[in-house]
């Protein structure tokens, strides 16, 4: 199927940036450059039967955790983005 295909090379560039945690969705932590280089990549892919979208989590984003959370896991130097 066209649309497995698809699926199966988008995934194949997110888990080049970070790691799987669902079925169809991934997160990543990326500089601006590397957010470049993932949405050029993501381009270059031509999708057809889909889309992806970024979300940015930033400090201000209401979060709740589970767990022993990092102290600081939003700092600014780790921009956090769930795909």
């Amino acid at each position: 199927m066209t649309e497995d295909r698809e699926r199966t090379r988008v995934a194949t560039v997110l888990e080049h940036y970070g790691v799987r945690v669902q079925k169809s969705a991934f997160e990543v932590r990326l500089t601006k450059v590397h957010r470049t280089g993932l949405v050029n990549q993501l381009k270059k892919l031509g999708l057809e039967t889909g889309w992806v979208a970024l979300y940015r989590v930033d400090e201000g984003a209401r979060r709740h955790t589970a767990g022993r959370a990092p102290a600081n896991p939003l700092a600014e130097e780790h921009h956090a983005y769930v795909v």
